[in-house]
């Protein structure tokens, strides 16, 4: 049962107030607003987050996540060093380097993570971390040619 629509180019103020039938003392007060612009979130009976009624489902995303049509955050994948030129990934996500070969542009031989960002169609960034925090390399590529890999200064907390 639908008690109204939202205007996408308004913004909306609410009070509810929740009391028991017998009218108690006691009540529940929720204020909440909804801004301008497309909720989130669908306020449904029995549903929460998007049309659903498990809110773990909600909170787990399978697949890319997008903000204002930019992909921010790709799925977890994995990369071979002696198969896969580093060069050539540009999907952005987090990767797990089960190995790792400078001949394919790893900025080490050593394991770890390779995350890549893609903040805009011609700018990447690529973070590689040794499996053990020791290390971090970053590049970028810009218009299509990769910079050297530059290496964080990374000091031990005791």
């Amino acid at each position: 049962m639908e008690l109204c629509s939202l205007d996408a180019n308004s913004s909306y103020d609410f009070h509810l107030q929740i009391q028991d039938k017998l009218y108690s003392l006691s009540s529940l007060d929720l204020y909440f607003t909804v801004p301008q612009g497309t909720p989130l979130i669908a306020l449904r009976k029995k549903k929460v987050g998007n049309n659903t009624p498990d809110p773990q489902a909600t909170l787990d995303v399978d697949g890319s996540i997008h903000m204002n049509g930019v992909n921010v955050h790709g799925k977890m994948g994995r990369v071979d060093g002696s198969t896969t030129d580093l060069n050539n990934v540009k999907t952005p996500g987090y990767y797990f380097a089960y190995s790792a070969s400078t001949e394919k542009y790893f900025p080490t031989t050593t394991i770890g993570m390779l995350e890549v960002f893609l903040p805009e169609s011609y700018f990447i960034q690529q973070r590689y971390t040794v499996y053990d925090g020791s290390r971090m390399y970053i590049r970028g590529n810009y218009g299509g040619t990769w910079s050297s890999w530059h290496t964080v200064s990374l000091a031990k907390v005791t």
